[in-house]
């Protein structure tokens, strides 16, 4: 079976990796801007594991000039019934780029053959039991059908959140890039909404985060709590990033989502940089990694490689919403 595994553009990756990393006996089929193909015949519950991607979807051989094979629909139902209750509403969402395809034919016509061959319902609407999506990317077509319910970016524990706060797979991505092995120490010095501290408990890391905000040490609290982590009046403190009272070269990684201008005032980000590399090097043991999200990363890549000039730095750009933040990581 074919799966769609979408993802941050940029990030595609790194989505990979963590596949293999996960599920070794994956086979990574394609790679396209923000979608990652892979052909898999174990237990589809193993791709929830999967903290990378947005979604995940089965991918059907679909071509507009051929119906929709019956048989493959009724194999995808019956995988899925497996894993979830199964009704015989379907939705269809469609996507288009740089494209010269009519969709109101191309919609009526899948609808009409899903509805009279495949004796599904239609319904409007996402919240369907078999949830259609076709992309359409120039002359490229792909059909998919979403396998859980809610979407690999949901997290259960993300009760509350904030202005700036992380999409979730993306600070799983930044913690993914660092981490070697389970229970390191990991640290966020802007911990915001607890975001990437939830990533980080998530990869099996022992996490501790500070900010100057105090309602962001609050929901951080409520948030991280939702995962019923302990201590945290000590894992969580009320620290200004560039002076923190962090125990000094005890931490083993460090992930945080630097503030930008559009999000914080701030008087300089130069010094912003220089202090949070400065407070980087004093927490981190020697052999300690970082990884940063910044929106000037040359500045930061030049201010990094002048205090970290033994590390190897890598820069991942990554698109997200309407901005092009980038990643900095020691490896």
């Amino acid at each position: 079976m074919r799966f769609l595994a979408t993802t941050t553009k940029g990030l595609e990756d790194v989505c990979q990796r963590e596949i293999l990393s996960l599920i070794p006996e994956v086979e990574i089929l394609e790679i396209l801007s923000k979608r990652v193909i892979f052909s898999f015949e174990g237990d589809i519950l193993k791709l929830k594991k999967i903290k990378t991607a947005d979604d995940m979807d089965i991918l059907l051989n679909y071509s507009p000039n051929s119906p929709i094979k019956l048989l493959e629909i009724f194999q995808i139902k019956k995988a899925l019934a497996k894993i979830r209750v199964l009704g015989d509403s379907f939705s269809l969402t469609i996507s288009q780029r740089n494209s010269s395809f009519e969709l109101g034919n191309l919609q009526r016509k899948l609808i009409l053959e899903l509805t009279q061959n495949a004796k599904l319902r239609y319904q409007k609407g996402s919240d369907s039991d078999l949830p259609f999506r076709l992309l359409i990317d120039g002359e490229h077509l792909s059909l998919s059908i979403r396998i859980f319910a809610q979407s690999l970016s949901f997290r259960a524990y993300k009760t509350e959140t904030r202005l700036g706060a992380l999409k979730p797979s993306i600070a799983a991505a930044m913690v993914f890039l660092v981490k070697q092995k389970e229970g390191e120490k990991l640290i966020d010095l802007f911990c915001g909404s607890g975001t990437i501290l939830g990533e980080g408990f998530g990869q099996g890391l022992d996490i501790f985060g500070s900010d100057i905000d105090k309602i962001a040490i609050s929901i951080s609290k409520i948030n991280l709590g939702n995962l019923k982590i302990k201590g945290l009046d000590d894992r969580l403190r009320l620290y200004d990033a560039m002076h923190t009272k962090w125990n000094q070269l005890w931490y083993d990684t460090l992930v945080s989502n630097l503030p930008w201008n559009k999000h914080i005032k701030l008087t300089s980000v130069i010094e912003l940089y220089k202090k949070t590399l400065e407070e980087a090097l004093r927490i981190l043991k020697p052999e300690g990694r970082f990884c940063c999200l910044v929106y000037n990363p040359e500045l930061f890549l030049k201010l990094a490689k002048k205090y970290f000039p033994d590390k190897n730095l890598s820069v991942i750009q990554i698109k997200y919403l309407d901005h092009e933040p980038s990643i900095i990581y020691s490896n």
